[in-house]
């Protein structure tokens, strides 16, 4: 039973437990808040809070704002106050109100403080004259604020980009007779496109955060390279037919065991142990293994049986017999034949 003022008598008594009845319900579905009630002599106030009543003793004719901030503890006008907080209470009124708190609002990287009474976001927001626009979402995305003091807002854009990427192109390899083992030719040269693509690029607070293609534009077609590989494994040579592992192309040089091409090694033997002189050829051993046999265009046959300090990839040494010989040689591109 809630009790009734000794100020007010009989019908006014029976008001008051009416409307005290009436203001349980009200609490039993609202929830939480704090309602406040003036009695007709307007000595006493009754300030609800959850459906725990309190009597508060006031002077005659005190407004809201006032018993609202007398009773919360806050300063006057920090709260919601239903009715307006200037107004005077009058007999029979159920006036709501909502403690205000400090909040933390976070909008695009800016940190905003305020106090408010706000409960859901949406107030928050319009108390804080914060615009959303179309993308625009708030965190927490409940509705209801969580009891954690912080709102962040992440404003969202789209921007169009367009970007000119490179197109790869296929690399075809054909089979030649015409070529040995080994060998390729470039047939047609080939080009790489350019392709041009939409982006949808989407940002939050200014980073982006994904991407979605909107539409392609092929600016130029790719060009395929075609390039010959060699299949010929037999070489005809002087009346003879020699089968072939591979041929190579390559840049010969020329030396002959003397002094003048070999010092200080002048001991007349090659990294294998063979004998300098006609015949030998100073490979790199990662491209040509040692104790290859070899056939060296316009210089006949040969086995892979020296090494030199400036031979490497691509590149042989033919020795001969005479410094003259080796002079007349010079430097030339070459065939060199594995032999099987």
């Amino acid at each position: 039973m809630l009790p009734c003022s000794s100020s007010v008598q009989g019908d006014g008594c029976r008001e008051f437990r009416a409307l005290g009845l009436a203001l349980l319900v009200l609490l039993a579905t609202a929830g939480s808040g704090s309602w406040l009630y003036q009695t007709a002599a307007g000595a006493e106030v009754m300030v609800w809070e959850s459906v725990t009543p309190r009597r508060l003793h006031a002077p005659s004719g005190f407004r809201v704002g006032e018993v609202v901030a007398l009773r919360s503890g806050c300063p006057l006008g920090a709260d919601v106050v239903i009715p307006r907080a200037e107004l005077r209470a009058e007999e029979g009124w159920y006036v709501s109100y909502a403690l205000a708190r400090h909040l933390e609002v976070a909008v695009g990287g800016k940190l905003l403080r305020i106090f408010s009474a706000a409960r859901t976001v949406p107030e928050v927001l319009a108390e804080s004259g914060i615009e959303m626009g179309p993308h625009d979402y708030a965190l927490p995305r409940a509705l209801l604020l969580s009891r954690e003091p912080r709102l962040e807002v992440v404003r969202v854009r789209y921007e169009v980009v367009v970007e000119d990427v490179r197109v790869p192109n296929r690399v075809v390899r054909v089979p030649d007779s015409r070529l040995y083992v080994g060998l390729t030719k470039v047939l047609q040269r080939g080009r790489r496109g350019i392709e041009r693509i939409i982006w949808r690029v989407r940002y939050e607070n200014e980073r982006e955060v994904s991407r979605e293609v909107v539409g392609r534009q092929q600016l130029i077609d790719p060009v395929d390279e075609v390039i010959a590989y060699g299949t010929n494994r037999f070489l005809y040579r002087n009346g003879r037919v020699y089968r072939i592992q591979r041929a190579l192309e390559v840049i010969a040089t020329a030396y002959y065991p003397g002094p003048e091409c070999t010092a200080p090694y002048t001991d007349g033997l090659t990294a294998i142990g063979l004998r300098a002189g006609k015949g030998i050829v100073a490979v790199d051993p990662g491209v040509i293994p040692l104790g290859s046999r070899l056939y060296v265009d316009g210089y006949g046959l040969g086995v892979a049986g020296d090494v030199g300090a400036d031979i490497k990839g691509l590149r042989i040494d033919v020795c001969f017999d005479s410094l003259i010989e080796a002079i007349q040689w010079g430097r030339k591109r070459v065939l060199v034949f594995i032999l099987e």
